[in-house]
């Protein structure tokens, strides 16, 4: 935006002014926004493991559950990108049969070997935290390391 003064002369620097400060107001505006929503979207993210299905709660402003049975579950796909690898978390898509799309994304995953033995056979997890039939928030350990990494550079700021 720089490049765009010298050309203004007089009257004409007020409207790229006006514009200047509006594109910075919007932008400024949508980052607050994200970072407002950001905390709120993955607290909304749950998954439960009932007898015969898989429940996976979703949703700020719209909630969505979504309820798979066991049974219709026919792949089971484990993804890991850069961030997740540094954290040690993953994301585990469930698709069924006559969907593109996976059915639920299960976001935070610390060990997806077990959720993927659960939901191929079916069977209660030994030790998951969790009661047969409740929700049961995303694996909470390493959701909590990263939050730990990523304030300490914000306190050791905060401090100087």
């Amino acid at each position: 935006m720089v490049w765009v003064l010298p050309f203004a002369q007089g009257a004409a620097l007020a409207p790229v002014w006006m514009i200047f400060v509006a594109w910075t107001l919007f932008i400024v505006a949508t980052a607050s926004a994200v970072v407002a929503w950001l905390p709120l979207h993955v607290r909304s993210l749950r998954y439960c493991f009932e007898g015969d299905r898989l429940v996976a709660h979703s949703g700020v402003w719209y909630h969505s559950k979504v309820f798979i049975p066991y049974a219709r579950i026919t792949d089971i796909n484990v993804q890991q990108g850069p961030l997740e690898r540094r954290f040690g978390i993953h994301r585990v898509f469930v698709q069924t049969a006559g969907s593109f799309l996976p059915e639920a994304i299960l976001f935070g995953i610390g060990n997806p070997d077990r959720v993927r033995e659960r939901l191929l056979r079916g069977t209660p997890l030994a030790g998951d935290g969790a009661t047969e039939g409740s929700p049961s928030e995303v694996s909470r350990g390493p959701l909590r390391g990263v939050r730990g990494e990523l304030a300490g550079p914000l306190d050791a700021r905060a401090s100087r």
